[in-house]
């Protein structure tokens, strides 16, 4: 599940790089040990299906380790899924999702143009998958209208982009974005 998350993130963002074969992506080696996907020297490298992510059994991905990746110490003859609150605060926290949160409301921003209604259909079709209810449209209208005024106040010139990206950010959040039902 969790190669399938990163992959996904990556893919709404418009960052995937989907180049087959090649180097593998290497990982950082953080004395925290909170490794992370290490940027390449050029092009989004580093962006690639994550099944190209060089595995290391005292350096994991810790975003993928969290949504349960194999676990390389061992022989992982079954792969565990688990629900827990790590996955959330990862989810809203991470450097990896807000990034991808901010890229997705850039790229849905330039498809959609100006119209705020444009936007809220095309980023739940993009990101869920799906056209947005009467009551979802509605209520980011609403949070848009929220975010955009309380970004007005430290940073007038972005709070437009900003609470769209926002908006991005809370829909790679929802269950119906991480889980199939």
């Amino acid at each position: 599940q969790s190669e399938i998350i990163r992959d996904a993130i990556l893919a709404v963002s418009g960052r995937l790089n989907p180049k087959a074969f090649g180097p593998p992506v290497t990982v950082t080696k953080p004395v925290s040990g909170l490794s992370m996907v290490e940027p390449g020297p050029s092009g989004n490298v580093h962006n690639r299906r994550s099944v190209y992510i060089f595995a290391r059994r005292v350096y994991p991905l810790k975003f993928m380790e969290i949504f349960d990746s194999p676990i390389m110490a061992v022989n992982c003859t079954r792969r565990m899924n688990s629900t827990t609150v790590l996955q959330s605060f990862a989810q809203l926290n991470s450097d990896f999702v807000v990034h991808a949160a901010k890229d997705t409301g850039d790229r849905l921003l330039k498809a959609a143009g100006t119209n705020k209604s444009n936007f809220i259909t095309l980023a739940w079709q993009t990101v869920v998958g799906r056209r947005p209810t009467d009551d979802e449209h509605q209520a980011c209208e609403q949070f848009l209208a929220e975010q955009t005024a309380t970004w007005r106040q430290t940073n007038p010139a972005e709070a437009r982009q900003l609470a769209m990206a926002d908006l991005c950010h809370m829909l790679l959040c929802t269950n119906e974005f991480i889980y199939v039902e």
